[in-house]
């Protein structure tokens, strides 16, 4: 029998970069078959990622010197390529330039499924896309079944996403609704995994933000004053930790000669102490060879720290790298800002102080939320280094020959071997964090360089441990609650919605109603004997959820005062210490952002007032004094500092 032999060939291509997705009516004309997208890996690197040959059964791996998979022409299926054109254009137009990887990965999973298993489907047949769709769900079902006598729970989750990519590829090819087309079938689940990521304390994250503040200005003190090498930084007194020489190339491996314990190089007598003790040859060199080579390396680095001297010299556009870097670190801890994000803050992004929330709002576009804007938000004790930081940048871009850039961080290339240094600037990127770490352990091997996503996990827990609001949080880091409890917050999923104080926040996307099992009126009970808390009293400080709800209502929590409103034990007292409770939280959810949580909270607290006041009519006054002096900003003392401590955290009211 003949052997059939596979042609690989070259296809032609076309480059598209994936922000050209975001609107699609300039994309230029392509066919998927064709198209390779132009995304960033986490690291900020580009990169080339072929889309078009997952349209082809046969194709090779990504070949780097051609930048595309070679393919066998006739395996081409062009009812795919449709399908899969639609998906790209959906999900690109709204992904970070980081998320390609993560679509590509689904493409090509599901193509090698598709055509090891699924030849014969018709994808312009709906039912014949429903029937293999369900098969594909029975089979991953099995597989599940395999992986729960296994220790790879982690791959629950490749199931989970294979699953998904088949039901997303169906509904937008035939306009269906993702969501009832899932509830029809089975839901490949996974279990919920621990983050690995470790978070650090407040004194840890207060460390690191001082280290890198005091850096940042001793390099900017070093560079503008056109001080001589070396470059001494002391982070405590008198103690000198970082001594910064100008060493390159070859020279590294003889720096442990020439330099002593404290970080300084010898001075001549020293030097000779050094080649005396000499008693080994250094490569094909003698003993004696390896002494005058020594002498010479020492003569030639005195003499070349005079060049390293100059303003636009390699280890000073080095050194303005790493304050670039040491700013950004501070950045990071004080607004919690992604990567992403940061790399596209602009010098003007940082003029709109505001006093009513003491400090300053930075508005971000978030991709991977439709392109939404969102708002961070920096305190006001952080202006006085963002001031110092525009002075240095006005000052290292008055050296760059062509300065043009309008993003706040940057980067010079100081690659060896090259003598433009100060010719441009680059953007701002993961790598020259990474050089700027390994600067500093290079001098402190222990110290403990925290990573943006450590910074900002940690910051999230210590928001949350303070205010006990993932509304709060949420506002801190720019997203919403869901995806602060999902990513951020250093708790297990029954801590987050348990000790959610402000408790709208437990309760998503529902409308007040919805919680009750009818439209009659939910007693509470008044004036017993009861433990003082913030919302009033209660009975047995045992949390059980009031009948009159519905259980799809979050339990409460004794941790959440909020959540007593909800509770079968909440007392209240008809005098107007519990009035001024009961004013004081309305009035602070009528002054937040209006949402549907707010007014299932809002409705209970009325329905509370209500009752106190049919019930017991002589109270009219307390009702009319307590509220003109809620009105007036008098609040239980309770809710006042919580209120304080949601301006101090940036909140923003009124919005």
């Amino acid at each position: 029998m003949k052997k059939i032999v596979d042609f690989y060939s070259e296809r032609e291509v076309i480059y598209i970069d994936s922000d050209k997705f975001s609107d699609l009516s300039t994309l230029p004309e392509y066919q998927f078959r064709n198209l390779v997208v132009i995304g960033e890996n986490g690291k900020g690197r580009r990169g080339n990622l072929d889309l078009g040959a997952f349209c082809y059964s046969k194709r090779t791996n990504f070949i780097k010197k051609v930048s595309s998979c070679k393919v066998v022409e006739s395996t081409l299926d062009k009812t795919l390529e449709s399908v899969f054109d639609i998906f790209i254009k959906s999900k690109l137009s709204k992904c970070a330039r980081t998320s390609v990887h993560y679509y590509r990965s689904q493409l090509k999973n599901f193509a090698d499924y598709y055509f090891s298993n699924l030849p014969i489907i018709d994808f312009n047949d709906y039912k014949a896309c429903c029937l293999a769709y369900e098969q594909y769900t029975q089979m991953l079902l099995f597989k599940k079944v395999e992986l729960l006598s296994s220790i790879k729970k982690t791959d629950f989750s490749t199931l989970a996403n294979t699953q998904l990519i088949f039901a997303e590829l169906i509904c937008l090819y035939h306009n269906k609704n993702l969501k009832k087309f899932k509830e029809t079938y089975v839901v490949i689940s996974q279990p919920k995994v621990a983050s690995k990521l470790e978070t650090v304390s407040l004194t840890e994250l207060s460390y690191f933000y001082d280290f890198n503040k005091k850096l940042f200005h001793s390099l900017t003190d070093f560079l503008i004053n056109e001080k001589n090498f070396p470059f001494i930084f002391s982070y405590q007194k008198d103690n000198p930790i970082i001594v910064h020489y100008p060493f390159d190339g070859f020279a590294q491996t003889l720096k442990k000669k020439l330099i002593k314990e404290d970080g300084f190089l010898v001075n001549r007598s020293e030097l000779q102490e050094v080649i005396n003790a000499i008693d080994e040859p250094f490569g094909m060199t003698s003993v004696e060879g390896h002494k005058l080579y020594l002498e010479s390396i020492y003569n030639g680095f005195v003499e070349g720290l005079n060049k390293n001297n100059y303003v636009k010299s390699l280890d000073r556009a080095r050194l303005i790298n790493y304050a670039v870097s040491a700013f950004a670190m501070c950045f990071y801890c004080e607004s919690s800002i992604n990567p992403s994000h940061l790399y596209s803050v602009k010098p003007e992004d940082l003029n709109d102080f505001r006093a009513e929330t003491k400090g300053l709002r930075i508005s971000v576009i978030k991709p991977r939320a439709g392109y939404k804007q969102t708002e961070l938000l920096i305190s006001a004790q952080m202006l006085p280094l963002i001031e110092d930081y525009k002075i240095f940048r006005l000052w290292a871009l008055s050296h760059i020959d062509d300065e043009n850039t309008p993003y706040l961080l940057f980067h010079l290339n100081t690659k060896l071997g090259r003598n433009d240094y100060f010719k441009s600037v680059n953007n701002f990127t993961a790598n020259p964090v990474s050089n700027y770490k390994r600067w500093i352990l290079n001098f402190l091997p222990s110290f403990n360089f925290l990573k943006p996503n450590v910074i900002r996990k940690s910051i999230s827990t210590i928001f949350f441990n303070e205010s006990k609001s993932a509304f709060v949080t949420s506002k801190k880091l720019g997203n919403t609650p869901v995806v602060v409890g999902r990513h951020y917050i250093e708790a297990s999923e029954e801590e987050f919605t348990g000790q959610v104080s402000d408790f709208f926040d437990a309760i998503h996307e529902k409308i007040s109603n919805k919680y009750r099992k009818n439209n009659e009126v939910i007693n509470v009970t008044i004036n017993v004997y009861s433990e003082e808390t913030a919302m009033g009293g209660c009975k047995e400080l045992i949390p059980r959820l009031h009948h009159g709800f519905t259980n799809e209502l979050e339990k409460p929590n004794c941790s959440n005062p909020s959540s007593c409103l909800f509770c079968e034990n909440y007392v209240v007292h008809s005098d107007r210490e519990d009035i001024r409770k009961l004013m004081s939280l309305k009035k602070i959810l009528s002054i937040c952002a209006k949402n549907d949580e707010a007014h299932v909270v809002i409705r209970r607290i009325n329905e509370i007032l209500k009752i106190l006041y049919e019930k017991y009519p002589e109270t009219q006054n307390n009702f009319i004094t307590v509220a003109e002096s809620v009105e007036l900003g008098e609040f239980d003392e309770y809710w006042q500092d919580h209120l304080d401590l949601l301006l101090g955290l940036g909140v923003e009211f009124y919005g």
